[in-house]
């Protein structure tokens, strides 16, 4: 009888502790400090191309200052990385056939990056914003490789402090600064 006491005992505060161990881990989500918002280029811009011509999203941050639409001024954010994403879709093709990289890709000295292949989409992940300069740059390079309509997208997943890498509780949108080529 004195080892029923013993598992039951056990069990009890097996059970007791457990439920002190309950949300431990679970934390309240810190507000966004910032929310960023900057404009990329598409160079060339136009209508139609071929296979073999090349794309360039351009990105230029002069200062390190960022536009915060909080309070639509320019911030001095210095000394982070940001990760993104570039992704090109395959929105139509007759006959719709997607086995393999849309684009590839042409990425400049001092940035990480690796790419890949979905089902209709190549993308690039990409980190970049770490280097001693006066201004956050970025010129990405895509080549067409395959025909179709494509769509292009471009995103930032993460702001990071450089050589910590810990998270900067701020977010960064990417706009397009470009017209609308069906007008002429």
């Amino acid at each position: 009888m004195n080892s029923k006491r013993q598992i039951l005992f056990l069990l009890f505060l097996a059970s007791i502790s457990m439920k002190f161990q309950c949300d431990k881990d679970v934390g309240m989500a810190l507000p966004i400090a910032h929310t960023f918002e900057e404009s990329v280029t598409i160079n060339p811009y136009k209508l139609n191309y071929s296979i073999g011509d090349t794309l360039f999203l351009n990105l230029t941050i002069p200062g390190k200052k960022l536009l915060d639409t909080k309070t639509n001024t320019r911030i001095l954010f210095d000394s982070v990385s940001f990760t993104s994403i570039a992704q090109v879709d395959l929105l139509y093709n007759n006959p719709f056939v997607a086995n393999g990289p849309l684009v590839k890709f042409v990425f400049p000295l001092g940035i990480s990056a690796n790419t890949g292949t979905g089902g209709p989409q190549s993308y690039a992940h990409i980190t970049y914003g770490c280097v001693p300069s006066a201004d956050y740059t970025l010129s990405l390079g895509m080549v067409l490789i395959e025909k179709g309509v494509f769509g292009v997208s471009f995103f930032n997943t993460a702001i990071n402090q450089c050589f910590n890498n810990f998270f900067k509780n701020s977010s960064l949108r990417f706009t397009f600064n470009v017209s609308d080529t069906h007008k002429q």
